[in-house]
């Protein structure tokens, strides 16, 4: 007479704890195999930044377009960066002349700013609630690699090094002060495609930082996001990728932005 066996209360307990374990001690790498994955994304796209930078320049008596409108034509309001219905490919009108140059269109999001956006995107300045946060850029273009005019400025008119000045890179989706509370790092979030860095003068004065929303826990990114869309966050760790004019692609933070701003042989009005 044969009798079945199965598993006892004790047992099935033994093997869901056993499995818990085991998932307790794998999500962590898990997590952060996640993470390199997204930043060497990041990277990679950059990178075809730079070569479709170069391609425009080749075409185009050696200029770079103007940071402005290299990517989008206009930029309507604080929420076209992540407004669909102001992309080119639904609105052509609206194409910059840097946009042909993008095969790609997904090489425009890094996947780290579109995870942090989903969360946290509906909290950025002059945000309209009617607007899904679906990005559609998170890269700007060095606002001091530009030019008086509409053609933008040539890579002669350039009196920095390109080892020391940044071409492309990433910026907050809020404002940012530095950690003793006071100096101001950025008083305009991501908005458009031109990242204008400069001393800060008053309140009236828009001045752009890099991003720190690389390399950070959540715990410590969330404690530099402001207490309203309007405030300021505090910035404490987390950095951003930065595309040098050399084709260098580095790591920055917020504190980096006047060391690699460059300089025009142009004035321009910044305002």
């Amino acid at each position: 007479m044969s009798t079945k066996k199965g598993f006892t209360l004790i047992e099935l307990l033994v093997v869901i704890a056993i499995i818990a374990l085991l998932l307790a001690i794998l999500m962590p790498a898990l997590s952060k195999a996640k993470s390199i994955a997204q930043e060497i994304l990041c990277k990679s796209n950059m990178h075809q930044y730079y070569l479709a930078t170069e391609l425009y320049a080749n075409e185009n008596d050696d200029r770079f377009p103007p940071a402005w409108r290299s990517l989008y034509r206009t930029t309507s309001s604080g929420c076209t960066w992540h407004d669909e219905s102001q992309s080119p490919d639904v609105l052509p009108s609206n194409a910059g002349p840097y946009w042909p140059y993008i095969s790609n269109k997904k090489l425009n999001v890094c996947p780290t700013l579109a995870t942090f956006a989903r969360k946290f995107g509906t909290n950025h300045p002059g945000h309209n609630s009617s607007i899904p946060i679906v990005p559609q850029f998170s890269y700007s273009m060095n606002g001091f690699i530009t030019g008086t005019d509409s053609k933008g400025v040539k890579r002669s008119q350039i009196n920095s090094s390109p080892s020391e000045t940044f071409l492309w890179s990433e910026e907050n989706m809020w404002k940012m002060k530095d950690a003793d509370g006071t100096t101001i790092l950025s008083n305009y979030v991501l908005n458009d495609n031109a990242l204008v860095v400069r001393f800060f003068i008053d309140a009236t004065d828009p001045i752009d930082s890099f991003a720190s929303f690389h390399k950070v826990s959540k715990a410590k990114f969330s404690g530099q996001l402001p207490e309203t869309p309007d405030g300021y966050g505090v910035y404490n760790t987390g950095s951003a990728n930065a595309l040098l004019l050399d084709g260098s692609n580095i790591v920055v933070t917020p504190q980096d932005s006047h060391r690699y701003m460059g300089r025009s042989t142009e004035q321009i009005d910044w305002r």
